[in-house]
């Protein structure tokens, strides 16, 4: 049992003394990384590159706050009502005074009476707003929102693949309960942007099915003529088709 007891001492002593070798080369190897750290660190810190780096910074901070001091005085020189005044006097000469004031004046308001004129003539005329029946939807509240108009714009011809349909009869689908309970209406609201016969997400016609004849086309259709006798469904994401008129793509 003793000479048990003395091995293990051994043992025990020899792993002591491994432990304490590895401790003490880790600390010293610990020691030399963090020197050699510093020891680059001020290297780079006082390093001729920084300092180059560092003047450049400097310069272009300074550059910049000229700069905006610059803009700053310029724009407050030209803003002042006496330094307008005199380079107006400079301009016009010795004879600024009342009458030329009033020449420049009226001067202005002929000019802008005439630039007014040639606008409003050279817009576009609007287009005659007809008016026409239809079973429409006034809110997405279900149901109990439907509601017989007789003064909905009447559609028209926008672009060259569209044609217009006299209804002669239409119907009523079960999507068109979904409608008047707001179906569709984020992606009809998108499409109806560049729809120039829709001014507004209130009312809306219901239908979704029709049947008509072609009252007018636009230039690209080349497969219907006026008088033809049609039937079409109308999508949900689209105005419906329960009104006097009816413009399909």
């Amino acid at each position: 049992m003793d000479e048990v007891a003395f091995h293990v001492s051994q043992r025990l002593e020899s792993l002591q003394v491994v432990v304490y070798s590895a401790g003490q080369n880790g600390f010293r190897w610990m020691e030399q990384f963090v020197d050699k750290g510093c020891g680059l660190a001020a290297s780079v810190w006082h390093s001729e590159q920084r300092r180059i780096l560092n003047d450049i910074i400097s310069e272009k901070v300074k550059l910049t706050i000229e700069f905006g001091k610059q803009i700053s005085t310029t724009t407050i020189k030209y803003t002042n009502p006496t330094f307008l005044y005199v380079r107006l006097s400079q301009l016009v000469g010795p004879e600024w005074d009342q009458r030329v004031v009033m020449a420049c004046c009226v001067g202005l308001m002929v000019g802008t009476g005439i630039g007014i004129s040639v606008g409003l003539y050279l817009q576009s005329p609007q287009r005659p707003v007809s008016l026409m029946r239809a079973v429409t939807v006034t809110g997405f509240t279900g149901v109990d929102a439907v509601a017989y108009m007789e003064d909905v714009v009447m559609p028209t011809i926008c672009s060259p693949e569209d044609v217009l349909i006299q209804v002669k009869a239409g119907s009523v689908d079960p999507i068109d309960i979904k409608v008047c309970n707001g179906y569709a209406r984020v992606l009809r609201k998108q499409l109806n942007k560049y729809n120039s016969n829709v001014r507004g997400e209130l009312p809306l016609v219901l239908g979704r099915d029709v049947a008509g004849v072609v009252r007018d086309i636009g230039s690209g259709v080349t497969r219907l003529e006026v008088g033809d006798e049609v039937w079409c469904a109308v999508p949900a994401w689209l105005p419906g088709a329960l009104s006097e008129v009816v413009v399909v793509n």
